[in-house]
């Protein structure tokens, strides 16, 4: 095993979203590295909660291979969506 945190991104930075964030940041096997939320004011006050700066552009996010997992934070009637 590697001492290197998995690489992880957390897509929906509403309540739903800052709340794995936070759980995310106490897991040493996890480095929450990327975010997104098409709402700006969501992605500022993540930025500034978590020091990440996330996209404006999903698909952006998900190209990122070095991204090994995200958490799908959105609203429930929007998971089949970001997940497809």
């Amino acid at each position: 095993m590697t001492d290197t945190p998995m690489k992880w991104a957390v897509i929906g930075l509403g309540g739903s979203g800052k709340g794995h964030a936070a759980r995310l940041g106490s897991i040493p096997e996890l480095a929450l590295t990327g975010a997104y939320d098409p709402v700006p004011t969501a992605r500022d006050e993540f930025q500034a909660s978590f020091g990440v700066e996330p996209t404006q552009d999903l698909g952006e996010l998900l190209s990122q291979a070095d991204i090994v997992g995200v958490t799908v934070a959105t609203s429930s009637l929007q998971h089949a969506e970001v997940a497809l």
